[in-house]
């Protein structure tokens, strides 16, 4: 089966909307239940990597740090699916 590359994978997934760290590596494993790549901890580096290119921004929200698409991200996101 053909997979995108990890990083597009989870962008991609912040095209259903924003959401925690913790909902998207749930939303990956619930996809991908035999890959040990989707844990939190890898989540979390991937996205702290995807911040930092602009992909994908963060805010506070109850509680909690909230991922979101940025506009570039989502026309790159968009282009390479």
């Amino acid at each position: 089966m053909n997979r995108p590359p990890f990083k597009l994978a989870l962008a991609a997934t912040l095209l259903d909307g924003p959401m925690s760290g913790k909902a998207l590596s749930a939303k990956l494993r619930g996809r991908y239940a035999e890959s040990a790549l989707y844990g939190e901890k890898n989540v979390d580096a991937a996205l702290q990597s995807l911040r930092a290119v602009v992909i994908v921004k963060s805010e506070t929200a109850d509680g909690g740090e909230c991922f979101s698409l940025t506009e570039y991200g989502r026309q790159k996101v968009l282009k390479s699916l």
